[in-house]
């Protein structure tokens, strides 16, 4: 905050603001309205991935309020992981921040939770049983790499899976963003909101 202009006003007074602000879900609101991302439209492709973003160890220090979840301390050292789901032209959907050390597939079912797609794209790692049920009972079909250690291997359309690199872009671009790529917030709302907003001015154009 020290780095804004002078006439935006003290830099305490813009920081309170912009707390108040992460929980309101102003920022999440903000990013949609940027990146024109639809959330009750209908999508031919939805993709799901995560990434692990390293965090500044003064992002795991002070006191947490009630319900405030510190999503920084694994065994890896510092990290947190975002989770999202992207439509097909790497627009932001759903937004989940677990732990580091957290798996991606649990998170599947709540970033898909009421979203209208013809088509689920995703790595190995959301390979299970549970998320194909899912995914069918959405009327929608599963692009999922096989998990190498299926006894049974699925098919998947070979073709339609090497659309998935739009999400792995997404992630690229949102990372050029110093506050993304490195956690300096303690409150997981703060973090998710920086995501949210890079998400929407990163969407085509990447940051400066």
């Amino acid at each position: 905050m020290g780095d804004l202009p002078e006439r935006f006003g003290r830099p305490n007074t813009i920081w309170k603001r912009y707390d108040r602000w992460c929980a309101a879900g102003v920022w999440e609101r903000v990013g949609r309205a940027l990146g024109e991302a639809d959330l009750a439209g209908e999508h031919d492709e939805v993709q799901l991935d995560a990434t692990s973003v390293k965090a500044h160890p003064t992002a795991s220090t002070g006191r947490r309020r009630r319900g405030e979840k510190n999503t920084t301390p694994t065994r890896g050292g510092l990290t947190s992981k975002p989770h999202a789901a992207v439509n097909d032209r790497g627009q932001l959907l759903r937004l989940i921040l677990t732990p580091g050390q957290r798996g991606d597939a649990p998170q599947a079912p709540a970033l898909l939770e009421g979203l209208h797609v013809h088509h689920v794209l995703a790595d190995a790692a959301y390979d299970s049983n549970a998320i194909r049920r899912l995914i069918r009972q959405m009327k929608a079909r599963a692009c999922i790499k096989p998990n190498p250690t299926r006894k049974r291997r699925k098919r998947y359309d070979r073709q339609r899976y090497k659309h998935r690199n739009v999400i792995e872009r997404f992630f690229r671009r949102i990372k050029q963003c110093r506050r993304i790529a490195t956690r300096y917030e303690k409150k997981v709302a703060n973090f998710a909101s920086f995501i949210w907003l890079a998400a929407g001015i990163t969407t085509p154009n990447e940051c400066p």
